[in-house]
């Protein structure tokens, strides 16, 4: 099997270096938009997918520039992205590999759907629909029967006043994450995956990440590099990209970042205040009280909630060479359990509790331009500590990838990830050792 392996990686390895050598094409952004405005991919792209200063007021001004004609072409309002993948991964624990951790699969991984750009003067929209997503699941319940699913990802109608050329107010309705976040490893990048601490970083049962799609309304006000970002959002929940707000709480985020050179290097802060009510996620809890056991259809119903913020700092400093990046986040969640709903036994004893629990972490990244026009090697480390006062739970560990742009309308991905989780001693410590080999194109 092992020799089989190789034989497989080495192949594709030759393959690719085959391809490199024949290859010498420009390369382009989101074909939709070139095809409207008649750029090449550099006006808004550094190495093909950093956005630069100006790129970066195209995203936050509805994706289109000064003195748009309005031509309601398809061509230039849709383009279609697919991705296709190889995975292999194991998780080791004291020298053994973990059940049921082990993966070795290629996937047809997504088909999806991009639309956006100006509907008239000072409004546009954006969509980002996936007709089919791997779900990553291999049982239960899923869309299709391969247990794929369909998603949508961002969908939000803009308002955007130019004040003049470099100043703007911008209102935007629907569903979307920050545009901070968008241009630090949660939109465009190198890497097949996002980094650990904005994707994967939650707390307890709160399911909270920086990354997450929410909807809500945000306004923006930017003047001359510097952006000022407010938002009410219904907030995270359950285990989907947003919820019903039936709590009828709003959470609240902001962003304040300064784009100081034509290349986009940026510094910015980032601040999220939060309440994900348990009790509507997870309304019953079990229990008993002087031996007595409560029927069936009379549950504790606990009231429980988390209110909680997180504070994060985001930068990147970019030149034609390349470009370091980062984030670093700190957070706290305070729980409060209350008491039951409904009172079917004594229940003196059980009266509300509060917990805090205080979360760190943050990704430096390491991208290199120089080696080659289309091929881009890039450096991450990952840093994840869900409870700062406990010991021996932090998620940490480095990823090396390249990004070689073999087609005018894609690019192929590979990337080697080892992640080691803590545990309470050395011989429970969990390592994750992950191979990602991708293939994607949008026309």
């Amino acid at each position: 099997m092992r020799v089989s392996r190789w034989i497989v990686t080495g192949s594709l390895a030759l393959s690719a270096a085959a391809m490199l050598l024949a290859l010498a094409r420009p390369a382009a952004a989101i074909p939709a938009w070139t095809r409207k405005y008649d750029l090449d991919c550099s006006s808004c792209h550094v190495a093909g997918f950093k956005l630069n200063r100006f790129g970066q007021n195209f995203l936050r001004s509805g994706h289109q520039t000064a003195g748009w004609e309005q031509k309601q072409d398809i061509s230039g309002h849709v383009s279609v992205a697919q991705k296709s993948r190889f995975l292999w991964g194991q998780t080791v624990v004291d020298g053994n590999v973990k059940p049921g951790s082990r993966v070795n699969s290629f996937e047809q991984h997504a088909l999806a759907l991009y639309m956006g750009g100006p509907l008239e003067k000072e409004w546009s929209y954006f969509a980002e629909l996936y007709w089919h997503e791997n779900s990553g699941k291999t049982s239960g319940a899923s869309d299709l029967d391969d247990y794929a699913r369909s998603k949508l990802a961002d969908a939000y109608l803009q308002y955007t006043h130019h004040e003049g050329d470099d100043q703007y107010t911008s209102v935007r309705f629907g569903q979307f994450s920050p545009f901070l976040l968008h241009l630090h490893g949660v939109g465009a990048r190198l890497s097949q995956n996002r980094p650990y601490v904005m994707n994967s970083g939650t707390v307890g049962d709160n399911p909270y990440k920086a990354f997450g799609r929410q909807y809500g309304r945000d306004v923006a006000q930017g003047v001359k590099g510097c952006t000022a970002t407010a938002a009410l959002m219904n907030g995270t929940g359950a285990k989907l990209f947003n919820r019903v707000d039936n709590d009828l709480k709003k959470d609240a985020y902001g962003t304040l970042d300064y784009a100081f050179d034509d290349y986009g290097s940026m510094l910015g802060v980032y601040g999220y205040l939060g309440h994900y009510p348990l009790a509507v996620d997870k309304p019953l809890a079990t229990g008993t009280a002087g031996g007595v056991i409560p029927s069936a259809s009379k549950v504790l119903g606990y009231t429980t909630y988390d209110e909680f913020n997180q504070l994060g700092v985001l930068g990147n400093f970019t030149r034609k060479q390349g470009a370091l990046a980062g984030a670093f986040f700190t957070g706290k969640n305070e729980f409060t359990s209350g008491t039951p709903s409904e009172v079917v036994f004594p229940v003196d004893s059980l009266g509300a509790t509060k917990s805090e629990i205080k979360s760190m972490g943050y990704y430096a990244e390491a991208q290199l331009y120089t080696l080659h026009p289309r091929v881009q090697p890039y450096l991450r480390w990952d840093f994840w500590d869900p409870n700062t006062d406990k010991d021996n739970n932090e998620v940490s560990g480095p990823l090396f990838g390249v990004s070689w742009r073999a087609l005018d309308a894609g690019r192929l991905v590979a990337h080697y990830q080892v992640l080691k989780t803590k545990k309470a001693t050395s011989a429970l410590d969990e390592t994750t050792t992950s191979v990602v080999l991708e293939a994607n194109f949008m026309f």
